[in-house]
């Protein structure tokens, strides 16, 4: 097994995913199955993906901290030099969300070159994220399911208040 520490939390990833050569998002039907998603512990709702086998990390959270003061944690986790600035805007639900691309190789996973979509908004000294770690070719073959699920995730994210 291989594991990432993202923002403190480990996250446990099979070799088995690991080696997969492509996403298996669409179920039969040509459907991605997105089920909604309540954390207590971030007070956050929304929606995430189910069943992805491609997807190498997927996260949605809330930061008691400032975008400014998880910038350079967010660079360190992910071997960046400088944090990269917002390709785009998305207006959600409930927050206006700064949207981030980057590929990048994670010190010490043991993984190749991943993309990481991060998308960060912030209210209240609190930081929202939604990130999702691919392979960049599996990102290339599969852009509009992984552009879909990213997104609507994002636009769903809110707080449970």
């Amino acid at each position: 097994m291989k594991k990432l520490l993202f923002l403190g939390f480990i996250l446990i990833i099979p070799f088995s995913v690991l080696g997969c050569a492509s996403p298996q998002a669409e179920h039969d039907n040509g459907l991605i199955i997105m089920t909604p998603m309540i954390n207590r512990e971030y007070g956050i709702r929304g929606i995430e993906p189910n069943g992805m086998a491609g997807l190498l990390y997927f996260s949605q959270e809330s930061v008691p901290v400032t975008m400014d003061v998880l910038y350079p944690v967010l660079m360190e986790q992910t071997g960046l030099e400088e944090f990269p600035q917002p390709y785009d805007r998305l207006s959600g639900t409930a927050f206006t969300w700064d949207l981030y691309t980057v590929e990048t190789i994670i010190p010490d996973s043991g993984l190749e070159m991943v993309r990481i979509d991060i998308a960060l908004a912030e209210r209240d000294i609190t930081t929202y994220l939604v990130a999702m770690l691919t392979f960049p070719d599996d990102y290339n073959n599969h852009a509009r399911m992984y552009e879909t699920i990213f997104t609507h995730a994002v636009y769903a994210l809110a707080p449970l208040q």
